[in-house]
């Protein structure tokens, strides 16, 4: 099973792309968060184009709506010419920025689908004229050739999960880490690969995971339950078909919303329970995070994507080296 990891450009570019060039050495697929307001997830992947020779690299994800779809396609594009043809496309229904930017989610399965149906049809030299979508375009053409990148989107939710099996080379099952969780995604890829084109091949099936190591277990736990608190808010449903009963948690979201505070960490460090990081996280020990990634590669799972989240008093950097050193050589085999 291959192995990718998120290297969120939070760090100054010099440090982002020094450790970038150390996961492709461990032979980490590169994955860049398009989160604003960041350092730019174009900039930042042609930064780590120039710098490295074999990983992939992708955004993980972008959306149909912070940029119009036709200059993500140029984008991308341009990004595969620098990087030798190490491009993918990763996409989805997007969040990051849209309140700042007065931007709203309209038909979000309908816009990614004709995004990505745009910018194929971009690399393939058409003129596009489209008029009836979400996303406009008229008389667009791209004036310099491309090949056709491979596109993986990234979703929780049944109509994104089963537009990936219908139309993607790749679906990225967002942070379920556990059977009961990716089984059900895997249910929704099936139903759109009964629409599949015969001509496509069967699409990889990726885990976008929130990921902590550290020698403490409990301290690696306690990083990822804020953001897991986050995904339930967001796919209150999620908690039904894990069958946990959280009612302390619910209560504690709709108290504090989607607040990224003190407060709202303590709260759920005390009532994201370690049974439930453990269905959305890879998070504990050097020998906890191998289970959790053995037990995620049985469930038929072509590549796991770390988004590190370190523990108190560690940083990104820290917790990635840890990853590289004490996790990864199990993986592998070394």
């Amino acid at each position: 099973m291959k192995l990718g990891i998120a290297v969120l450009p939070k760090l100054p570019l010099a440090e982002f792309v020094r450790l970038g060039q150390e996961c492709e050495a461990s032979d980490l697929a590169l994955w860049v968060p398009d989160e604003r307001f960041f350092r730019d997830v174009f900039v930042a992947m042609a930064a780590l184009a120039c710098a490295t020779s074999r990983s992939t690299i992708a955004p993980g994800v972008t959306d149909p709506y912070i940029r119009h779809p036709l200059l993500t396609a140029a984008a991308m594009a341009s990004l595969d010419e620098l990087s030798n043809g190490r491009a993918i496309l990763g996409i989805g229904a997007g969040v990051s920025g849209f309140d700042a930017l007065g931007i709203k989610r309209h038909a979000p399965a309908t816009a990614v689908r004709e995004a990505i149906d745009m910018c194929r049809r971009f690399w393939a030299g058409e003129s596009i004229t489209n008029l009836d979508g979400p996303v406009y375009a008229k008389a667009a053409q791209m004036n310099f050739s491309a090949r056709q990148i491979p596109v993986y989107i990234a979703g929780r939710g049944p109509k994104i999960l089963a537009l990936g099996g219908e139309v993607a080379d790749g679906v990225i099952i967002g942070h379920f880490t556990s059977r009961n969780g990716i089984g059900s995604a895997q249910e929704q890829i099936a139903a759109g690969l009964k629409k599949r084109s015969p001509e496509r091949g069967k699409p990889q099936t990726l885990v976008w995971a929130y990921t902590s190591v550290s020698p403490d277990g409990d301290a690696a736990r306690a990083a990822v339950k804020p953001a897991i608190g986050r995904t339930i808010k967001s796919t209150p449903e999620a908690l039904d078909l894990l069958g946990i009963s959280a009612p302390r948690l619910l209560e504690e979201l709709e108290r504090h919303g989607y607040s990224r505070s003190a407060a709202y960490d303590r709260a759920m460090c005390e009532t994201v329970s370690d049974e439930l990081a453990g269905h959305l996280s890879i998070a504990g020990t050097p020998q906890e995070c191998i289970d959790r990634i053995r037990a995620i590669e049985a469930c038929g799972v072509d590549q796991v994507i770390v988004l590190p989240y370190p523990a108190a008093g560690m940083t990104i950097p820290e917790m990635t080296r840890l990853f590289l050193k004490d996790v990864m050589p199990a993986i592998r085999g070394d």
